[in-house]
């Protein structure tokens, strides 16, 4: 009987202490789980921004590579422009984000695109025998070296540019452009003698 008598006065309350005790090493325990929520949203928000950033930098140069007239590409060769996606304002906004870009156009000289061409010598048809295999056969291992100027002596444009296209990206939370936040394509298109 003794014993239900203790069990009768020990207190069945909880003090204030313990609950903030309680409530201290709760929030001890929860503080890394709400710092990588934190990490993984801000992860995100890069990754979504760099997808953001591709896919503006592709339409872009399939705009100077294909959309875009010969004429009008090269019209302001050597010259920071700015891309079609920023208009006049230079920058745009995509979900938070701030994209800006240019390319800049390269002209190559027809003459000083030179390439080999292997001398060849053919033979007659007639010197095949049936089910032979036909060839040609290289002169001594020579080539001729040529330019696009040699092969289009009368064309004035330039046959050939090079792109450089640029787009840059800042989260909401950074106030200037970071360099790490960069994409950068390269392209070569050709005039098409032809057309």
């Amino acid at each position: 009987m003794i014993l239900n008598a203790s069990r009768k006065n020990r207190r069945l309350a909880v003090t204030i202490a313990e609950i903030l005790v309680a409530v201290v090493m709760i929030g001890v325990a929860a503080l890394p789980i709400f710092g990588l929520l934190s990490y993984s949203s801000r992860g995100t928000r890069e990754q979504e921004a760099e997808a953001e950033a591709g896919n503006l930098a592709k339409e872009e140069m399939n705009r100077l590579m294909y959309v875009l007239s010969y004429e009008n590409l090269i019209r302001d060769h050597g010259k920071d422009i700015p891309c079609s996606f920023a208009g006049n304002k230079g920058e745009v906004n995509r979900k938070g984000n701030i994209f800006k870009g240019f390319y800049t156009i390269y002209p190559h000289e027809n003459r000083n695109i030179t390439f080999s061409v292997p001398q060849m010598k053919f033979h007659k048809p007639q010197e095949c025998s049936t089910g032979a295999e036909t060839h040609t056969n290289v002169v001594d291992n020579k080539k001729l070296r040529m330019n696009l100027k040699d092969l289009y002596p009368n064309e004035t444009k330039h046959l050939l540019v090079d792109i450089y296209l640029e787009i840059q990206w800042r989260l909401p939370s950074q106030k200037e452009f970071d360099n790490r936040n960069k994409l950068v394509l390269y392209g070569r298109r050709y005039f098409n003698v032809e057309e």
